[in-house]
């Protein structure tokens, strides 16, 4: 996917009208702004890490057409490798907490202990952030 993006879109259709029946969805598309973000990503998995990203949003989005705002918070921040900018302070603080933890856990390859005293935060916090920010 990484030698033609112009795939992408393509299989983004596709990959919506096979879950619509599956996932009693109604889906209409993905807005231009969603599917460039898409395109521009580096894809270092298959064409099913795009099958994947798609249903997930599938099931969490709440309009029949997929936008930027519904795409996964990991796959926003791995677009052009920052975060994606918003107004929305909470959003902006998240979207960092995100990413610092995410880079002290691969500096301290994922050990939670020393990651947490890194970060000076209690273990306990540490895991309650990977679950509440979704890091994997």
């Amino acid at each position: 996917m990484r030698e033609r993006p112009e795939d992408i879109p393509l299989l983004i259709d596709y990959f919506i009208r096979r879950h619509n029946p599956e996932l009693k969805r109604n889906f209409q598309g993905i807005d231009a702004d969603a599917v460039q973000l898409l395109m521009s990503l580096p894809w270092k998995g298959n064409v099913r890490e795009l099958d994947n990203v798609i249903e997930h949003t599938m099931i969490l989005a709440e309009s029949e057409r997929i936008t930027l705002k519904d795409l996964p918070a990991a796959v926003i921040a791995s677009g052009a490798g920052q975060p994606s900018f918003t107004f929305n302070l909470k959003d902006s603080v998240n979207q960092f907490e995100k990413q610092h933890i995410t880079r002290v856990l691969e500096q301290t390859n994922q050990d939670r202990k020393e990651a947490a005293k890194l970060l000076d935060i209690s273990l306990s916090s540490l895991y309650r952030k990977i679950e509440e920010l979704g890091i994997e």
